[in-house]
C-alpha cells in the first residue's frame, strides 16, 4: 500500500517545537508573579505550547518541595536557607541559559563544517562541551531527518563526542538523547536492525539515570523502537514496544509522547484491518491533541481519520476531516504533508464518482516530480492506472505503466521491485492486468523487506 494511507509521514517527526520558547528563567519570573512587560504574552504563550507547559509543571513542583521546611535538615525550619537556594535555582537557570545562547553561536558559525572540522575544535575548546550544545547538535540532526539523514548521523557523531565531555549523569542523559535521534536517523536510511539496537542503546542509557523522571524518557525510546517495527510491518512486536512505553509515560499523565504512542498503535490497528478500533482511538485522541496545543499532530490525526473513514466507506466524513488536515497542514506551512493529504482528498473524490478526481491525481503526482519526490509520484501513477483499468483505457495505463518502470527506477528501488513493475506494464499491454492485481505489486513495491524476490499473483489475485 503507498505510504500516502495510515501514517507514513505521520509518524516521523518526535515532536514539533513552538516558536519562541519562554526560558525557564522567565517562567520562574511568571510563577513568581513578577511583573514584567510581557507578562500577557507569556500567559498566551504558555496557553498553546505545550512544551512550556511541561517546564512550568516541573517548576511548580520545585517550588512545593522549596515551601516544605523539612527538606531543609536544620534545627530551625529552614527558612534563611530558602532564600539562598531559590537564588542559586536561579543563578543555575542563567547559566543554562548563557550555555543555550553559546551553543546557539557556535553552531551557527559552524553549522555546515565537516565532522573532521568539529573533531578538531572540539579538542582545541573543550570548555565549549556543554548540554545546551549536545541538545543543539541533536535538535539540528532532527531538522535533517527527511531531507539529509547522512548528515543527521554525522551531526550525532559530534553531539556524542559532546556529550562525553560531561560528568556522569549527564553524559548518560546525553547519550540517551543522540541514540534516541540515531536511531530516528537510521530508519530514515532503512538500516532498520541498527535503528532498533540504537533505540535499545537509548532505552538503556536512561534506564541507568538515577533520576526516577527519566522512565519518561525510556518511554520515548521505546516509542522511537516501535516506529522502526511498524516500518518493517512486525505488527506484533511494534504493539508490545508501545505497550513498554506507555506503562512509563501514562504515570506522568497527558504528554505529547503519551499521544503519539496512542496514534501509532491505531495506526497499526488499520494496517491489522481493525480499522473501526483505530478510528475510535483517534477520535478519542483528537480533543487530547489540541488541548495540548500540538497543531501538527492534531492535523495528523485528522489525515488518519480521514483514511479510517475511507476505508469504512463513509465518503462525506472522510472528505470533511482530509479538508480540515490540508487546511491545517497549509497553516502550519507542511507542504509534504499537505500534499499527501490532498492525496487522500482526490481519493476519496474518486470513490465519490466526482469527474475531476482523476485530474487532481495527476496534478498531485505532477507536484510530487517536480519535488524530486519520485516514489511517492509512482504510487498516484498506480492509483491512476487502477482507475484507467476500471474505465477500460487501456492506452492511456498502458503509457503510464511504462513510465512508472522509468520512475520508480530513478528513484532508487531495488532490481525486483522494478522487475514487478515490468510485469505489470507487460499485463497491461496484454489487456490482462485487473486492480487487484496492480494492488498487488502496489504492496509488494511499498513493501519495507528489501530480500524477498517478486514472485508473479497466483491466479486468484489475477
Amino acid at each position: 500500500m503507498p505510504p500516502r494511507r495510515a501514517g507514513g509521514a505521520c509518524i516521523l517527526p518526535s515532536r514539533p517545537r513552538v516558536n519562541e520558547h519562554l526560558t525557564r528563567l522567565e517562567i520562574l519570573e511568571y510563577l513568581e508573579g513578577a511583573e514584567y512587560a510581557d507578562r500577557d504574552q507569556a500567559e498566551s504563550h504558555l496557553l498553546i505550547c505545550a512544551e512550556c507547559r511541561d517546564v512550568l509543571g516541573e517548576l511548580q513542583q520545585l517550588v512545593l518541595l522549596l515551601a516544605d521546611g523539612s527538606i531543609f535538615r536544620h534545627e530551625d525550619d529552614g527558612a534563611d536557607e530558602k532564600p539562598g537556594l531559590w537564588e542559586d535555582l536561579l543563578r543555575e537557570d542563567g547559566r543554562a541559559e548563557h550555555d543555550a545562547r553559546a551553543a546557539a553561536s557556535i553552531f551557527a558559525s559552524r553549522a555546515a563544517e565537516t565532522r573532521e572540522s568539529w573533531e578538531l575544535f572540539l579538542a582545541e575548546h573543550p570548555e565549549v562541551c556543554t548540554n545546551a550544545l549536545v541538545d543543539r547538535l541533536v535538535t539540528a540532526a532532527g531538522s535533517e531527518l527527511d531531507r539529509k539523514p547522512e548528515r543527521a548521523l554525522e551531526l550525532l557523531i559530534v553531539a556524542e563526542l559532546v556529550a562525553y565531555a560531561l560528568d556522569d549523569v549527564a553524559v548518560r542523559r546525553a547519550l540517551g538523547h543522540v541514540w534516541k535521534q540515531r536511531s530516528n536517523a537510521l530508519r530514515m536510511l532503512a538500516r532498520y536492525d541498527e535503528a532498533i539496537d540504537a533505540a535499545v542503546m537509548a532505552d538503556n542509557f536512561y534506564s541507568s539515570l538515577p533520576n526516577p523522571d527519566a522512565a519518561f524518557e525510556v518511554g520515548q525510546a521505546r516509542y522511537t523502537m516501535a516506529v522502526t517495527l511498524f516500518k518493517m510491518t512486525r505488527y506484533a512486536a511494534a504493539l508490545q514496544a508501545l505497550a513498554g512505553s506507555r506503562a512509563v509515560l501514562e504515570p506522568y499523565g497527558t504528554s505529547a509522547p503519551l499521544a503519539k504512542t496512542i496514534m501509532l498503535e491505531a495506526l497499526i490497528r488499520i494496517e491489522q484491518g481493525d480499522v473501526t478500533t483505530a478510528r475510535d482511538t483517534l477520535r478519542e485522541l483528537l480533543p487530547i491533541v489540541e488541548r495540548l496545543g500540538d497543531s501538527l499532530d492534531a492535523a495528523r490525526v485528522r489525515a488518519n481519520l480521514a483514511e479510517c473513514n475511507f476505508r469504512l466507506g463513509e465518503l462525506e466524513e472522510a472528505l470533511a476531516e482530509a479538508r480540515a488536515a490540508v487546511e491545517q497542514f497549509r497553516t502550519l506551512g507542511n507542504v509534504a504533508e499537505e500534499v499527501r493529504s490532498e492525496w487522500t482528498m482526490a481519493m476519496i473524490r474518486l470513490a465519490r464518482g466526482e469527474l475531476d478526481a482523476l485530474d487532481r491525481l495527476h496534478r498531485i503526482a505532477a507536484v510530487y516530480e517536480e519535488s524530486g519526490m519520485l516514489g511517492d509520484a509512482g504510487f498516484v501513477y498506480l492509483d491512476i492506472v487502477e482507475e484507467l483499468l476500471r474505465r477500460q483505457e487501456w492506452t492511456e495505463a498502458e503509457g503510464i505503466a511504462r513510465d512508472l518502470v522509468t520512475l520508480f527506477t530513478e528513484a532508487g528501488v531495488t532490481l525486483a521491485r522494478v522487475n514487478a513493475l515490468d510485469y505489470l506494464r507487460q499485463a497491461v499491454a496484454n489487456r490482462e492486468a485487473t486492480a487487484a492485481m496492480i494492488r498487488y505489486v502496489r504492496a509488494y513495491v511499498s513493501s519495507e523487506d528489501v530480500t524477498t524476490p517478486f514472485e508473479p499473483p497466483g491466479a486468484d489475485v489475477n
